[in-house]
């Protein structure tokens, strides 16, 4: 046979099989990779709340009419946290923002007028960008007024998580 028809051939049949087993090997782990996100989300949404006990996670439903002006925030949920006699004991906001590099998911609570917690879910931020997200990961009882200084280059993830926090406490505080 040809090389002309023999090389396509094979690197055909190669592909087809590749192409085969990465496609059974995501059916195979889609439905536990969703789960483990969900569970991870779950955690990060209850650590707000770390120091109340017997606490769960409502559903989440987004309050898009509040951010969908604002071009660098691609979505914000709301989520309920509930103790065990299913009263709501707090707001936990789920936000997503363009950073610099890729996404930036993150959730915020509040508390008075200071953000009660601050937990990065996902960041995939250059080095400035990463270092500010990285300074500002677990934050705790930060004034709203000043978020965080940000540091030289991380103007853009400053900025977006900034605008995020901005209208998570404006819905919080019922603006």
């Amino acid at each position: 046979m040809n090389k002309m028809i023999k090389l396509p051939l094979f690197l055909g049949i190669v592909g087809g099989i590749c192409g085969g087993l990465l496609a059974g090997t995501h059916a195979l782990t889609k439905g536990k990779i969703e789960k483990d996100e969900n569970i991870r989300k779950n955690a990060a949404y209850l650590v707000h709340f770390a120091d109340l006990a017997n606490t769960r996670v409502a559903d989440s439903a987004s309050f898009q009419a509040v951010w969908s002006t604002h071009k660098n925030i691609k979505n914000i949920n709301v989520i309920e946290v509930l103790n065990s006699s299913e009263a709501v004991i707090g707001k936990v906001y789920e936000a997503t923002v363009k950073g610099f590099a890729d996404d930036i998911v993150f959730t915020v609570s509040f508390k008075d007028s200071s953000i009660n917690k601050f937990v990065v879910i996902n960041s995939k931020e250059t080095a400035q960008g990463a270092a500010f997200i990285a300074a500002f990961d677990g934050a705790a009882n930060v004034s709203i007024d000043k978020v965080v200084d940000y540091k030289s280059g991380s103007t853009t993830t400053y900025g977006n998580v900034n605008e995020a926090i901005q209208v998570c406490y404006a819905d919080y505080k019922g603006n």
